[in-house]
């Protein structure tokens, strides 16, 4: 039993947060050694060996109740061989241990996440969250929507014409009678068009008068220009 001793010890204390499922310990380590199976074998186990990972396993009955704990000293690894993620075989080789008194249990391995953390890093798992970064800079204005369909009421007498803007362009014509349908539907289907088929970008006043030669309505450009960069900033 004194030779038991340094071979194994009790689990005192299982705290979940504390230990990683050695499946997932032998995932992370395959991205470090590579995929072949016999280095996986050799190079993962040589870490137990040396004590720079430490395992436990722990013992359930079939009908779920824990029947032991234990943390495998380094020396314990001399008879044990890792074949897979999921197969860890040579127990019955090692002095004192009942190889039959958990052949029917099922056995959970599990590695101190302290080790494995810094030998092989979780790329999943997320660190504590920074400060807030800076405030980017506003969106862009999306489109206008169409107004509620309420009853007409009278049309009112015509005011007079107010001063225009030192930059307000004319593009001289008036705009058409407004339609019922929505111009920028029409537009945006346009502007998919040329752009898959003429492999170019129209002007905001190239769509309008397109608006204006297929619809009647000649659309300001400048609600164009806002449509065309709605459409091209997805």
């Amino acid at each position: 039993m004194a030779r038991a001793k340094k071979l194994w010890r009790p689990l005192k204390g299982w705290h979940p947060s504390e230990w990683v499922a050695f499946k997932n310990v032998w995932q992370r380590a395959e991205k470090v050694i590579g995929s072949d199976l016999w280095l996986m074998q050799r190079d993962l186990r040589q870490e137990f060996v040396d004590g720079r990972l430490i395992m436990a396993v722990r013992f359930f009955a079939p009908n779920g109740t824990e029947t032991m704990a234990i943390v495998l000293e380094p020396a314990c690894w001399q008879w044990l061989r890792i074949n897979d993620a999921s197969s860890i075989t040579g127990w019955e080789a090692i002095p004192e241990w009942e190889a039959d008194a958990h052949k029917e249990e099922t056995w959970d391995f599990r590695v101190r996440r302290r080790e494995s953390d810094e030998l092989y890093p979780d790329a999943d798992r997320k660190g504590p969250a920074g400060p807030p970064g800076p405030t980017g800079p506003a969106g862009r204005q999306g489109l206008q929507g169409n107004p509620g369909a309420g009853a007409t009421g009278p049309t009112g007498p015509v005011g007079a014409t107010g001063p225009r803007f030192a930059d307000s362009p004319s593009y001289g014509r008036k705009p058409g009678q407004k339609i019922t349908g929505n111009w920028r539907l029409h537009a945006a289907a346009e502007l998919h068009r040329i752009r898959e088929e003429e492999r170019t970008t129209p002007t905001a006043l190239e769509l309008a008068e397109w608006v204006d030669n297929k619809l009647g309505y000649f659309p300001d450009p400048s609600e164009v220009r806002k449509l065309i960069r709605f459409l091209l900033s997805d």
